[in-house]
């Protein structure tokens, strides 16, 4: 992926674990991510249901897609976290978005929370 489609890129806004995060049906990989971005993947179940599972800084076997955050996201010691699709995701009725227009608006709320 060049820098220029990086930044037309749209995800899904999403919650997970009570955080928005944008969600990508696609690996993205470091190189173009700006500094305050962190990337985790995250896993199918492995009936291919396309339900998601878990959540890690890399995954190699039923990849679902990537995750996008300007938080980090607590994985534990072992580096990675289970999910329970039921309870840690919402999806959440607002249009795709640009990861610049993701830190624009985290950096909205976080103004209007102080």
């Amino acid at each position: 992926m060049t820098k220029e489609e990086f930044d037309k890129l749209r995800c899904e806004p999403i919650k997970l674990f009570n955080k928005e995060v944008l969600y990508a049906d696609l690996r993205v990989n470091n190189l173009h991510l700006p500094d305050n971005i962190y990337r985790y993947e995250l896993r199918h179940d492995d009936k291919c249901q396309g339900i998601l599972c878990e959540i890690a800084h890399r995954i190699l076997v039923n990849f679902q897609g990537t995750i996008l955050s300007d938080k980090k996201i607590n994985l534990g010691k072992q580096g990675y976290r289970l999910i329970d699709e039921d309870k840690d995701i919402q999806y959440l009725d607002k249009d795709n978005m640009t990861v610049n227009d993701y830190l624009h608006q985290q950096k909205n709320i976080q103004r209007m929370e102080r």
